[in-house]
């Protein structure tokens, strides 16, 4: 392994550890909470782990929704 793959996988340990959510996962979050119901602001709905699980995910930001699939 080298350092730079090394240093790689201890932030990315260091980024499940203080936030419980696997660093390829903040990608498309961008840090935001999962949203308590649908139509909820300023978070995420992730459609494969709510709903039905055929919805679309998304994050929304004051209203402005961003779908990720």
């Amino acid at each position: 392994m080298t350092t730079i793959a090394a240093i790689l996988a201890i932030l990315k340990l260091l980024v499940l550890l203080t936030t419980g959510t696997p660093a390829q996962d903040m990608d498309w979050t961008q840090g935001l909470p999962p949203c308590q119901e649908e139509d909820s602001d300023n978070c995420y709905w992730d459609a494969g782990d709510r709903g039905n699980g055929l919805g679309h995910s998304f994050i929304v930001q004051d209203g402005i929704y961003t779908y990720q699939n």
